[in-house]
């Protein structure tokens, strides 16, 4: 089990953790957003003012986050176009440029998942800790993601004898990015834990992460029962949720962590630059730190009218995108090859064509989707 320590990928994470867990200072910084959002006094300052938020808004919905959403979703294309062609050992090996360059731009993209569970938990309102709420609560997010799920995974393996489609989807193994789901539920099945925990917020963050470190580095946590589980994940999530008020009313002047986050950013690139690997989503500083810089930066980005309203068109169906985009992907990689054409321009028509394709039916199957549930939200 020592072995995995060594690993490459693991050790870009253990530095880190161990100078944020060690070194008071960096741990504040680290925690900064935790620990704002959970001042009663900030959290009455939020009651008041609502003009922050007001202007991230946009038909009920908070449009900066739609728009990470949508880049998110753009990241996800880039990483599995990377993935489904590193299998070609002709180009994807340590004699070919193409090997540091896969690299380097998977490793690039991974800020992904962090990004999607973090925004996951800032968006979740805390709620009363009664039964009706919790239900609620429940009802409404398996309403929004289970059926999609299901509709996928049968759309896929709808020639297969029922119990397997059932072992398929209860494993995430239905298709290549499907666990991130299993995951998902998860993170939202243990909310109602992560809002009673709330008022020992210093202590529930330092010890998840040293479970998700951990977890990360050491296969078995992966899964149980071929079930991948939540525990390198819920890091993300909870930071997210505990940092809702202080993302929600963001304001530069108060960042006193920037430089922190402009380190990490340094040391990735530096490190994956000097030890290319193929990494895979458990990010914590990558993840963590271009979060934070794409809010300090903010502004400067929605004064791109055109950009932001496109991903955050994009984001508001980021979910049928995520769940059909990498059976097209696999559709198009069969198509292409058939013209033997370049090895790098193949790729490019896979990730546009998949792209285009992706985003049409998406939008279409979004908007059919809450046409049918939308009674039942509301309710």
């Amino acid at each position: 089990m020592l072995h995995y320590l060594t690993l490459p990928q693991n050790i870009l994470i253990l530095i880190p953790t161990i100078l944020v867990l060690f070194i008071p200072a960096i741990y504040r910084r680290y925690f900064l957003c935790v620990t704002y959002a959970s001042s009663s006094s900030q959290i009455a300052v939020q009651k008041k003012s609502n003009t922050k938020i007001s202007e991230l808004v946009d038909g009920g919905r908070y449009f900066f986050y739609d728009f990470l959403k949508g880049i998110g979703m753009l990241a996800v294309l880039i990483i599995h176009v990377t993935y489904i062609y590193k299998d070609d050992l002709t180009f994807y090996n340590t004699d070919n440029v193409y090997y540091y360059v896969n690299n380097l731009v998977n490793n690039l993209t991974r800020f992904t998942i962090p990004f999607f569970l973090l925004i996951s938990g800032v968006l979740l309102k805390p709620f009363i800790m009664q039964k009706k709420e919790i239900v609620d609560f429940y009802r409404k997010k398996l309403l929004r993601l289970i059926p999609p799920y299901i509709l996928c995974v049968i759309a896929i393996h709808w020639d297969r004898p029922i119990a397997e489609i059932w072992s398929l989807g209860i494993t995430g193994q239905a298709d290549v990015p499907f666990y991130f789901m299993l995951v998902l539920f998860q993170c939202y099945f243990l909310y109602p834990l992560l809002v009673y925990l709330r008022k020992y917020v210093s202590v529930t963050m330092y010890l998840l992460l040293i479970i998700s470190v951990v977890s990360a580095i050491f296969p078995t946590f992966w899964s149980a029962h071929d079930v991948p589980l939540c525990l390198k994940y819920i890091f993300f999530f909870a930071y997210g949720a505990y940092s809702r008020e202080y993302f929600l009313n963001y304001k530069k002047e108060r960042n006193k962590d920037f430089w922190l986050w402009v380190i990490c950013i340094v040391y990735y690139v530096v490190y994956c630059l000097i030890f290319s690997n193929y990494y895979y989503n458990t990010r914590f500083f990558w993840g963590l730190a271009t979060f934070h810089m794409v809010f300090y930066f903010r502004d400067s980005i929605l004064k791109w009218k055109i950009f932001t309203k496109f991903f955050n068109f994009i984001g508001r169906f980021s979910l049928w995108i995520f769940l059909i985009h990498y059976q097209i992907m696999l559709g198009f990689k069969s198509y292409f090859e058939q013209f033997a054409m370049n090895f790098y321009i193949e790729q490019l028509c896979n990730f546009f064509a998949t792209f285009i394709v992706t985003i049409i039916a998406s939008f279409l199957l979004d908007l059919i989707y809450r046409k049918i549930t939308e009674p039942f939200l509301k309710t």
